[in-house]
């Protein structure tokens, strides 16, 4: 055995020591683990009681922002007028919750836009004179996000939000929350806030803002319908106010007939009160005759149509009797069921005595102008007689002593049979102008192409010798009088004939339908007319040459004139000297 080999007691020994080493190890080891159990447990239930501490002091945080909120909406719900409502609300949110800017939009849903109707400071006020608004489908606003999608819409971070729509006028915004105002199902706006802090906006503030944004929507939807409301009560007080006082008696009465409104132009007109009235019969209050018609018809027309206009006699309570325009209107409801009429009665006892006297001044006129007529038609008829004999007998003075009369004896004839000649004429245009518009006018169917042609005939020889160029567009049909329309083409191409330039004379006619009327022009290219003479030239007799220079005896135009006002029509010219003259018909398509 080697003597650095260990006795084999001592390797036991060793042994045992080392066992023993081991267990009180394995002990402390225990006992550290067990304490440290209950270490864990004290810490596990100091944690707690932190937990519940948090959870409570989170309770009273979000019940204070709640009473905040609640106190707010008290404060605005007596508020009636809707500007006022929205610019409160908008202070106290700001105060109460101490941000840093409050903004309100409405939708205008017609538009689809939300627009600024209120904002808090200064800043606000710009805005709104400014008329911000957004586009309801605007992809970069917040704002149209919440109405688009109608929730809640928070940014704790604008700079990293890419939907923030940045307002140079708020350039501190740093969070952003856009709560829809919601009236039941209806979408009223957006209440918009920002502040200048990053993540602002706590849960519980959240939930306190999103439920004071309800009560801002019920009270400012509450508002819109007071002030709605009334406008409709002022709106219906000035029509009150104004049917008391028209000068026509306004009558409404139930689907009986009964009377339910009374005013006081009826009161006047009837001699009844309203009060003696209400609740009664309309007919037996006021009797009526219907003249032609029967109330049977009336009342048939009447539920026919829903109205019915005429004249009737109505008495009043005097037993006197009134001729009266009705005019009554069935009132309906929203299932088209008449529950009621109204009447509107007007006294029409001025207005028929002014019909009967124009009446008999229309008579009297026409009498006259008949008288006229007559007497023009035999005045000239009866002077062509003596004026044929002047002549024949100047004709055969000159005649019997020609070669035997000196020369001043024969001028003197001459201007003799000239005169007489002109009178000849003048009398013959009188006639013609004096039967213009008499009742014996024939109204058919004229076809002016046909008539410019008889015209052409007529003229030939005149148009020949002038060497005039008459060309026309496609002229109209029109219901008129054949002769008469014959008497104005000719007399304006004559006219045009007569005052023709001195190389290559043109005439061109053309028409244009407008509405129910054809716009006829007469166009030339003759000497022209100074337009300071453009309505002279239509009057009897009036001339703007000597016979010397262009003979005539003024009455032509006249009696064009004459002619279209006896067709219902206008007439007049454009024209300027030397540059030629243009005539314009409005001619209706039926004269009749």
């Amino acid at each position: 055995m080697n003597e650095d080999t260990l006795p084999t007691e001592k390797l036991f020994q060793e042994i045992h020591d080392l066992r023993a080493a081991l267990a009180n190890a394995q002990a402390e080891i225990e006992h550290l683990s067990q304490r440290n159990q209950e270490v864990q447990s004290e810490l596990d239930l100091a944690d707690t009681g932190n937990l519940a501490l948090q959870h409570q002091a989170n309770r009273y945080a979000s019940a204070t922002l709640l009473h905040k909120a609640a106190v707010i909406s008290q404060k605005i719900s007596t508020v009636r007028e809707p500007d006022m409502l929205a610019t409160r609300a908008i202070a106290l949110i700001r105060s109460n919750f101490e941000l840093y800017h409050v903004h309100i939009y409405l939708l205008d849903a017609a538009e689809q836009v939300l627009r600024l109707h209120h904002g808090s400071g200064r800043i606000g006020k710009q805005m709104q004179a400014e008329g911000r608004i957004i586009s309801l489908q605007a992809e970069k606003s917040l704002v149209a996000l919440a109405a688009r999608q109608r929730r809640m819409v928070l940014s704790q971070n604008v700079a990293q939000e890419p939907l923030h729509l940045a307002n140079p006028l708020l350039p501190a915004t740093r969070s952003e929350l856009s709560i829809p105002l919601e009236y039941g199902r209806t979408l009223l706006g957006i209440l918009d806030i920002q502040d200048s802090q990053i993540n602002r906006f706590s849960p519980a503030e959240v939930d306190a803002l999103v439920s004071l944004a309800g009560h801002v929507a019920v009270a400012l939807r509450n508002a819109q319908l007071f002030s709605e409301r009334r406008q409709i009560q002022q709106k219906l007080l000035y029509q009150a106010n104004l049917l008391q006082n028209v000068s026509d008696a306004v009558i409404a009465t139930d689907n009986q007939f009964c009377i339910q409104s009374w005013n006081k132009a009826a009161e006047k007109m009837y001699g009844w009160k309203s009060a003696e009235v209400l609740g009664q019969v309309f007919d037996k209050v006021v009797p009526q005759i219907y003249g032609a018609e029967t109330y049977e018809a009336v009342m048939a027309e009447f539920l026919a149509r829903g109205q019915w206009q005429g004249r009737v006699t109505q008495q009043r309570r005097d037993g006197s009797q009134m001729p009266i325009l009705a005019s009554v209107t069935a009132v309906k409801d929203a299932t088209n069921t008449v529950i009621g009429a109204v009447a509107v009665n007007r006294d029409i006892s001025n207005q028929l005595a002014i019909e009967e006297a124009l009446r008999q001044r229309t008579h009297s006129l026409e009498a006259s102008n008949e008288e006229l007529a007559q007497f023009a038609y035999a005045a000239s008829h009866d002077l062509q007689e003596p004026l044929r004999m002047i002549t024949a007998y100047l004709q055969l003075l000159a005649s019997k002593h020609q070669g035997t009369l000196d020369e001043e004896s024969n001028e003197f004839i001459a201007y003799a049979l000239d005169g007489a000649s002109r009178m000849r004429q003048l009398i013959t245009d009188l006639l013609a102008y004096s039967r213009v518009g008499q009742k014996n006018q024939t109204f058919t169917q004229v076809d002016l192409e046909k008539i410019l042609e008889q015209v052409c005939l007529n003229l030939e020889m005149q148009v020949k010798e002038s060497q005039v160029i008459i060309t026309h567009d496609p002229l109209p049909t029109l219901v008129a009088d054949k002769t008469q329309m014959l008497q104005l083409l000719q007399n304006l191409i004559s006219n045009a004939l007569k005052f023709r330039s001195s190389s290559e004379p043109k005439i061109h006619l053309s028409a244009k339908k407008e509405k129910d009327r054809w716009l006829i022009k007469v166009s030339d290219n003759g000497i022209g007319i100074d337009p300071k003479f453009s309505q002279k030239i239509f009057t009897l007799f009036q001339r703007l040459h000597t016979r010397d220079e262009y003979p005539g005896t003024g009455i032509g135009l006249a009696m064009c004139k004459k002619i279209i006002q006896k067709h219902g029509g206008e007439i007049w010219v454009e024209s300027a000297l030397g540059a030629g003259s243009t005539f314009y018909l409005s001619l209706p398509e039926n004269s009749t």
